[in-house]
């Protein structure tokens, strides 16, 4: 009902706006019309109404004017995506294509890419998002030029880059629980139409929202984060630049905190406690640090463009919490996930203006990860760990995808992928007990699996101001290993890899002199072997569930009503069930028949609205006021009907009120994020006991910043 509310007072508020006309001052008798949105989804630079693939792109002031400063909080703006935080990882699903297992053995199903480099853990799409140009959600499998690990979609976010201009800004921000930060921006010219660099900072504190109980002192649930980029950009000639990169972003914290519905009798609880009141004995700490080399050449030629680019790219996330979640034993767990991964794409592509517009190019990636996990509960004189030193993957595959103007409104696009993928794991688990003293177990795995993905499609102006399109195209995720766990008890070693098939039909228009822009799409997915992770017998397992069926629906509006105002409106449906799979409920001990019932984090309904009007004042200032809500219907975060496992519908509201002088140099804003304070389950799994475990969202948070923008 509040969501209701909600949208039927925007309706209002366009309404009377809409009839009221927009404000008097000179800058509003300028006819407004949307902006014209470039996006590099297909590799190449086109307009987001002109590229027939379902993306939602959001530019960089849309993510300022919401807050939005992580892949996290972006979530409730693009209709389709969900994720959720497990052990500190961000585990993301596009239409209902998800991925569980975050363990380092494991692939996530949404490719992430900053600035074209893929990171190949899911804790790398838990981003910082500091002076971004766009970020562009391309839904449905990218199997063609995205390839590996791109089975549900691409998330790629791009950051700004140098100009050949002396500019920048500073902002400070201020908050509840304590919440400190600064950002900042510095762009210089060095040499005229040849050197330029850019460099881009956040420092940023909050304290936790969590109730631990007094034998925590440090709440769960804080952020101290910070982030630095510099961009070189070196123009040699028109012809010719070579932009060089080098990124780093560092998290620490005491992580999450994680309620448990078995208490220490070992019964089942029937209520669920609160989100944020979590008993423990042990104070959890984060330590993730992220690093990125760069270099990517363009240069052009009379017929084609040739890309190069080479990145390094280093993670590393260790964290440690109370491993039964409760304040019963004190028994400490640490974890630690290495990653180094070396990548190399080299692309050609057309760029004349003849029919055939074509696009090549091989991609080759090497990683080498680890993982350290140990207990220790201390009652019983044992100390567990699993051991991975060497974890290797290496990656090839080469890919081209062309299309070809039939006629002026009519154009046919086909493209094909094979990758190869090599993957080796070395295991050892050992048990340190002070009566039996210390048993140990090595397993080693490895495998390769290859794929061959393609797509096709046609798209047609349906005259100057729609476009449809219609594909069919494959995606494809490679198999791994699952990890020994210290009972000895090694489930089935490797995993298969899953597969999709997708049906797409859309339309892009842009309406009333390009004051209304409606895009849609329906899909149908044949997702077979899908990766599903469990907890069984005291270990996480992942395995492959026989297959799935999902279909739906995506619809997204902007519109501008009145000159000042701007509104948008995002609905999608979507019916995502298993086709058959039997699993064993590791906590009642029943096998369960899966058939038909909802994936995880696949929401029936999901409605994303927004609006902003733009006051002009006497002095020259503006006063832009902003509300932004979002509905999800309830969904899964574990496959079985069981307590805990369903996360109910939830509406979460967004406000914010910018006062900006009459030069745009200077900005205040005052905002407030979950407006309502609505707290619901939204992250699941369990603890070392086989436990029901939840985690709860974030609560209100409210500030103000102070921005001075320079140079510009």
């Amino acid at each position: 009902m509040r969501f209701i509310r909600v949208l039927s007072f925007s309706a209002l508020v366009l309404l009377v706006a809409g009839l009221a006309g927009g404000p008097d001052d000179a800058r509003a008798q300028e006819t407004a019309v949307l902006e014209e949105i470039i996006v590099t989804a297909a590799k190449r630079e086109t307009n987001l109404q002109d590229t027939p693939i379902a993306i939602t792109a959001l530019t960089g002031d849309m993510l300022d004017s919401f807050n939005i400063q992580s892949s996290h909080d972006m979530i409730s703006s693009v209709v389709g995506l969900e994720g959720t935080l497990t052990a500190g990882n961000l585990a993301l699903a596009i239409r209902g294509v998800n991925s569980e297992n975050t363990d380092v053995t494991s692939d996530p199903t949404v490719a992430f890419h900053m600035d074209g480099v893929f990171r190949g853990r899911q804790s790398g799409g838990l981003a910082l998002f500091h002076d971004i140009q766009r970020v562009e959600t391309l839904k449905g499998p990218q199997g063609t030029l995205y390839g590996r690990n791109a089975t549900a979609g691409s998330i790629n976010v791009i950051t700004n880059k140098p100009v050949h201009n002396t500019e920048g800004s500073f902002e400070v921000l201020a908050g509840n629980y304590n919440r400190l930060g600064v950002r900042g921006v510095v762009n210089a010219s060095l040499n005229e139409d040849i050197l330029a660099v850019r460099f881009a900072f956040v420092d940023e504190n909050r304290d936790g929202y969590f109730d631990n109980g007094p034998e925590v002192e440090r709440p769960y649930g804080d952020s101290v984060e910070s982030a630095y980029r510099l961009h070189a950009l070196i123009t040699p000639s028109d012809r010719l630049s070579v932009l060089l990169t080098a990124d780093y972003q560092g998290r620490d914290g005491t992580g999450q905190g994680t309620n448990v519905l078995r208490g220490a009798d070992d019964v089942l609880a029937t209520d669920l406690p609160n989100p944020h009141t979590v008993l423990l004995n042990r104070e959890g700490f984060r330590d993730d640090q992220f690093r990125t080399l760069k270099v990517e050449v363009n240069r052009s030629f009379d017929n084609m463009d040739l890309t190069y680019l080479g990145a390094h790219y280093q993670s590393d996330v260790n964290f440690g919490l109370d491993f039964d979640r409760t304040n019963v034993a004190r028994d400490p767990l640490d974890i630690q996930n290495g990653s180094e991964q070396l990548s190399h794409e080299i692309r050609l592509a057309s760029n004349g203006d003849g029919p055939l517009q074509w696009l090549g190019g091989v991609y080759k990636l090497d990683e080498d990860a680890s993982r350290f996990v140990q207990l220790q509960i201390a009652r019983f004189g044992v100390t567990s760990a699993t051991d991975i030193p060497n974890y290797t993957v290496n990656s090839s595959a080469v890919f081209g995808q062309g299309t070809y103007s039939v006629s002026d409104t009519f154009r046919i696009t086909a493209g094909l992928r094979y990758s190869s993928d090599k993957k080796a794991q070395e295991d050892t688990v050992y048990n340190r007990t002070s009566r039996f003293g210390t048993s140990m177990i090595t397993v080693s795995n490895d495998g390769s699996w290859n794929s061959t993905d393609w797509t096709l499609g046609v798209d047609w102006d349906q005259g100057e101001d729609t476009m449809v399109y219609a594909k069919i195209g494959t995606g494809f995720k490679a198999g791994a290993f699952n990890v020994a766990n210290p009972t000895f008890n090694v489930a089935e070693s490797t995993f298969r890899p899953e597969e999709i098939l997708a049906y797409q039909v859309g339309h892009k228009s842009n309406l009333m002199d390009n004051r209304l822009q409606i895009n849609s799409e329906f899909f149908i997915y044949d997702y077979t072997d899908l990766q599903v992770t469990q907890r069984d017998d005291d270990q996480t397992v992942t395995r492959n569930a026989a297959a799935a069926d999902i279909i739906g629906f995506d619809t997204e509006l902007v519109a501008l009503p009145a000159d000042a105002m701007r509104a948008t409106l995002g609905v999608g449906y979507l019916d995502a069930t298993f086709g058959h799979f039997t699993q064993v409920s590791p906590w009642t001990g029943q096998e369960i028949d899966l058939a038909g019932t909802d994936l995880v984090k696949s929401p029936e309904w999901s409605v994303n609205a927004s609006l902003d009007y733009v006051f002009d004042l006497a002095n020259g200032w503006q006063v832009v006021p902003r509300i932004r809500t979002a509905f999800r219907s309830d969904m899964k975060l574990l496959p079985f009907d069981e307590p805990g496992s369903l996360m109910p519908s939830r509406t979460i509201t967004d406000a914010s009120i910018d006062f900006a002088s009459s030069d745009d140099r200077l900005r205040i804003r005052l905002y407030a994020n979950n407006v309502s304070d609505e707290i619901v389950w939204s992250g699941a799994g369990t603890n070392g006991q086989g436990h029901r475990t939840l985690t709860g969202s974030p609560p209100r948070f409210y500030g103000a910043s102070l921005k001075y923008a320079f140079g510009q």
